[in-house]
Order: structure tokens, then sequence, then C-alpha cells
């Protein structure tokens, strides 16, 4: 972890500290945690959508939850489900149990993405050109992640790098 906190700018590092501290402040129930830790984490990441993700492998479909204000129909839901077992981060996730933050841009160029169904039928519907998610937990039937969204610029490598874990950088 050293080497990635080495590269890390200062101020990515005290941000990633005060959103563990408002974490811990803010959090006495499972509902708070999740809507401070996707708060805090939009704070030290950037990110136009913001959602905990929970993939269900064996069903194919995924839950999912937004930061207030930020939701999505049943349609854009529906639409995801359509591509589910064909989208990138779900594929790199499920095959890779310790996987490390991943970019779409890490799994298909940006061109290849665009020309793709999935993007033509549900991320420009809801204004989305970029994807990052963080696994929080992935097993044999669940892929539990935050995913950070955006429209006009591609996650950096410190950003990625600041979300990045121990378990994922040794």
């Amino acid at each position: 972890m050293s080497a990635v906190v080495t590269g890390l700018p200062r101020r990515g590092l005290r941000a990633a500290m005060r959103a563990l501290g408002v974490l811990a402040e803010e959090s006495d129930s499972s509902a708070s945690f999740v809507d401070a830790a996707l708060e805090q984490l939009t704070g030290i990441v950037m990110s136009d959508l913001t959602t905990l993700s929970i993939c269900d492998l064996e069903r194919g479909s995924r839950r999912v939850v937004g930061r207030k204000a930020e939701a999505l129909s049943e349609a854009d839901r529906a639409t995801f489900d359509r591509y589910f077992r064909v989208h990138p981060l779900v594929h790199f996730h499920s095959s890779h149990p310790g996987g490390p933050t991943q970019r779409i841009s890490d799994c298909l160029s940006v061109n290849t993405f665009r020309n793709s169904g999935l993007h033509a039928d549900h991320y420009s519907r809801i204004g989305i050109n970029y994807v990052m998610a963080l696994p929080l937990r992935i097993d044999s039937a669940n892929v539990i992640s935050i995913v950070f969204n955006r429209s006009r610029t591609d996650f950096l490598d410190h950003e990625r790098g600041v979300l990045r874990s121990e378990e994922h950088t040794s």
C-alpha cells in the first residue's frame, strides 16, 4: 500500500481520512452508512452519479442504491439488466474476486464502449460515458460495488489509486 499512498496527492489523502471520520460518526444504521459512504466517496472522486450496486450473478440482475436526488428509473435498471452478462465491469469483477477498482476503459477502448449496445441503450440515455467500480465484496453469487459515473471525462489513475485497498496493491 505504501507505493500507492506515496503516489497520491496530499489533498487526496486528507480527503480520504476526513471521509473515514465522517463515516464513523454518521453511521448508526446500514442505510445511513450507505448514504454517508456515497456522499463521502463522491467528495474524494467526483462523479455525476454514484451508486451502491448489488449484482446478483445467478439471476443476472442488480439492485441499485443512489445518492439522494440520484436515482435510476425502473426502465433504466431493466435496460442495464439486458446487458448484465456482457457488462465489462460485471464480467471483470465476477471473474477476478480479488480484483481492484476498475474502469470500463481498463476493459475496453473508449471507442469500443461507445459503439456498444450497452452504451447506446443504457449509458447514453442517462448521460454517462465513463464508469469506474470499487468492489466491496465479491463471491460466487454477488458483486457488490460502489460505482462512479461521469459524462465528460474518464477517471484518472490517481483517482483510481485513491480507491485501491491494501489487498489490491500487494
